[in-house]
């Protein structure tokens, strides 16, 4: 593995041991409004909607009636909405559903436009008490807004990088407003800026799936990490067969796992058994600093041995799995 920049090594551990922050332009938001609007989504994602209290956040998976992703989302119970939050590839084919149902029950089903900023690592929190001249650390799973000098903004547990982090968003009218103030923050609270090479290291070495390469439709939550966000005691909602059967009866048939590599490799390359037997393929690679050595994330058949190969063109390169997160 080719030797790292140090600012690539002060960014990723003050992403893990301080502050950091970056733009993200990869998400997209909902906003579901109306009365019905607890029990219609309750009706239709994984986690329990029902039970989450106002002022905070919690992932779900939106899927189809077969149990397939439609889209992973972070799902914050505010004052006059619900924020859904996801990839916004996955965002369309989210909202077509929504808005497909949404006659049903008296609710309505909007598209948001949102800039946002993640903010992580254990010292975050003062990036927002530079913000707000005040302690304003919603804590993990909340969701709350407070003033600065360029607005209102909204803090809310983020779900998607795998990071301990929050999103800091705002309208689009007032992003570049906010944008100028937040920098001064940042530095102020001795915060590096991550950029995106930083974060996808960040991400691999969470085991977080990223729509397009890991997960994307059709996909079971359960072959791509995400079992976490479905409820498993909770019941009648949109694809909940297919899940109460891959949790009582059954399991799914490729997993995403860590692999540690002895030599450097590439997305898409071929993963067998040390007897040559296909087993899957690359999906993300990195250099990981915690490891010293690239670190790939890998859709493979249950039950692979720990022991693997990858075909990197004309090389067999020898890699073993490992636990994530790191």
């Amino acid at each position: 593995m080719s030797q790292m920049p140090p600012s690539f090594s002060t960014a990723h551990a003050a992403a893990l041991t301080g502050a950091a922050w970056s733009r993200r332009h990869d998400l997209a938001f909902l906003s579901i409004q109306g009365r019905d609007r607890t029990s219609f989504l309750h009706g239709l994602l994984s986690s329990d909607v029902k039970k989450q209290e106002l002022g905070t956040g919690q992932p779900a998976c939106l899927l189809t009636a077969k149990g397939g992703l439609v889209a992973p989302l972070a799902v914050h119970h505010l004052p006059d909405e619900h924020l859904l939050i996801g990839p916004k590839p996955s965002i369309p084919a989210a909202y077509e559903l929504l808005t497909k149902m949404a006659p049903l029950s008296d609710c309505k089903v909007e598209l948001h436009q949102l800039e946002a900023w993640l903010i992580a690592g254990p010292n975050k929190h003062k990036i927002l008490e530079a913000l707000a001249g005040r302690p304003s650390d919603p804590g993990y799973g909340g969701a709350r807004a407070f003033n600065t000098s360029a607005g209102v903004v909204g803090v809310l547990t983020e779900f998607h990088s795998g990071l301990d982090a929050f999103l800091l968003v705002v309208p689009e009218a007032a992003s570049e407003r906010f944008a100028g103030i937040l920098p001064g923050a940042a530095d102020a609270a001795g915060a590096v800026e991550l950029d995106d090479s930083v974060l996808e290291v960040l991400r691999i070495e969470s085991g977080m799936p990223s729509w397009g390469r890991e997960s994307g439709p059709d996909v079971f939550p359960q072959e791509v990490r995400l079992d976490k966000w479905v409820a498993q005691d909770k019941g009648c909602y949109l694809g909940q067969e297919t899940m109460a059967r891959l949790r009582d009866r059954g399991h799914v048939n490729r997993l995403l796992v860590g692999l540690k590599l002895d030599d450097n490799a590439a997305t898409g390359d071929p993963v067998e058994s040390e007897d040559g037997e296909p087993l899957g393929r690359i999906t993300s690679i990195a250099p990981s600093p915690r490891l010293k050595a690239p670190l790939a994330l890998a859709s493979l058949k249950r039950g692979a041995g720990q022991q693997v190969i990858i075909r990197a063109g004309a090389n067999k390169v020898p890699a073993k799995q490992v636990e994530l997160p790191l």
